[in-house]
């Protein structure tokens, strides 16, 4: 019986065997790239706030709400995910607008973007996803 438990659950100071007990024998090891900084990105920055609004379409359910504020420790990843769980390779990126306000040195700026994702769900042909993002960008400068 023991040695059964032993099997199952392993004994107190035994190495794991590769693919048996322990991780899979090539299990990869997710590598998050460390991107940069906003400090080293913008150097002429002090803080970007950012407030998000992701609505469904035709006003299904109620906006999401976001606010966050961005030191120059934060990392320079203005990509948000698309709030629909059915949604394939949709999603919001604002490095582009973010980019262009620092070049012209603007400090406030409101838009929209619709996610051009595929909604996942759809049985007939493909389909849109269509969420769409409301953003307010705030940036301080030095």
């Amino acid at each position: 019986m023991f040695d059964s438990l032993k099997k199952a659950f392993g004994s107190k100071g035994a190495k794991p065997e590769p693919g048996v007990n322990g991780p899979p024998v090539s299990a990869p090891v997710p590598v998050e790239p460390a991107g940069e900084r906003l400090a080293d990105k913008y150097p002429q920055v002090a803080k970007i706030g950012v407030n998000l609004s992701i609505r469904a379409p035709f006003e299904k359910i109620e906006p999401t709400v976001r606010g966050f504020s961005m030191g120059m420790d934060s990392m320079a990843n203005f990509t948000f995910r698309c709030k629909n769980t059915e949604c394939v390779d949709g999603g919001f990126d604002l490095t582009e607008e973010i980019d262009h306000m620092i070049s012209e040195y603007e400090t406030s700026k409101h838009g929209r973007r619709v996610c051009q994702g595929w909604d996942g769900k759809s049985n007939v042909g493909h389909q849109r996803c269509y969420y769409e993002l409301n953003f307010i960008i705030n940036i301080g400068y030095k």
